[in-house]
């Protein structure tokens, strides 16, 4: 396995530092988010373009490549460390916000988005053929959800972010398009593939219901891919609900996390 030259000694993974990403602040047109949506939900994929801005990106790759450790599994052999101060910005993109809005029901502006799990791949070129991620699905394979011309919306959705301009060369995710929604697409049925292959100030929508694969990257340098996942929030009104006294009470004498969800919502204290 190659072991990519540029990795420092290990250092303090919280040190101090300031993430030079910097966001389009221009919100998608309306014309376009509608296209988006429509792709994403037709074809399960979507690129959402101009998130970054293209003369932060380079910088904010170089920062994540000095933060990358190496790590003592042969699954895994290297990462970001999860308290870097690197490992979420992505998720503070406007137009990433925006759409995500927008992916989870027809209601307009939508729920509130949560991060639930910011996800580092990080690979070198030419890796063990075994830490490649092989055709799998992240749920629904029978495609009960979205079956006969009906459509679920995602009870989740990935954005996944590799910071340069792909080619197949990069080692990009392969999909099978629109097997979210007709059990007959998979590559077990000889289905074209198609590869993700975004510019690197783009951030890729993707509904993991589909078969989907990663691949290796056959040029020097390492394989890095942000893989977020986010979901909604059960409430799409901005505002904070107003708490009753019998409420308040109830949160105030709660001590069991379920209870203290029930009667104080997601925000907790916050309400009362």
């Amino acid at each position: 396995m190659n072991a990519p030259a540029h990795i420092p000694p290990a250092q303090d993974a919280a040190a101090a530092v300031t993430p030079a990403l910097r966001f389009v602040q221009e919100p998608v047109h309306p014309n376009d988010e509608g296209n988006i949506l429509l792709l994403l939900r037709e074809q399960g994929f979507a690129n959402l373009q101009n998130v970054f801005e293209p003369d932060s990106v380079d910088a904010y790759r170089a920062q994540l490549e000095a933060a990358i450790r190496p790590k003592d599994a042969w699954y895994c052999p290297f990462v970001l460390p999860d308290d870097s101060p690197l490992a979420i910005e992505p998720s503070r993109a406007p137009r990433l916000r925006q759409l995500l809005r927008r992916v989870f029901s027809p209601i307009t502006p939508g729920a509130n988005v949560a991060l639930y799990h910011p996800a580092w791949l990080v690979r070198p070129h030419d890796p063990d053929p075994a830490i490649v991620h092989d055709w799998h699905k992240d749920g629904d394979h029978l495609v009960l959800a979205c079956r006969d011309g009906h459509y679920d919306y995602p009870p989740n959705i990935t954005a996944v972010m590799y910071f340069t301009d792909m080619t197949p060369a990069h080692g990009p995710t392969y999909v099978i398009p629109r097997s979210h929604r007709d059990p007959r697409l998979s590559p077990y049925a000889g289905t074209p593939e198609q590869p993700f292959l975004p510019r690197k100030g783009d951030v890729m929508l993707w509904d993991q219901r589909t078969w989907h694969r990663g691949s290796a990257r056959t040029i020097p340098g390492m394989r890095i891919a942000a893989i977020f996942l986010f979901h909604p929030l059960p409430i799409a009104n901005d505002s904070v609900p107003t708490m009753t006294p019998a409420q308040r009470r109830a949160l105030a004498e709660a001590t069991d996390p379920i209870d203290q969800l029930m009667y104080g919502g997601l925000w907790g204290t916050q309400r009362a």
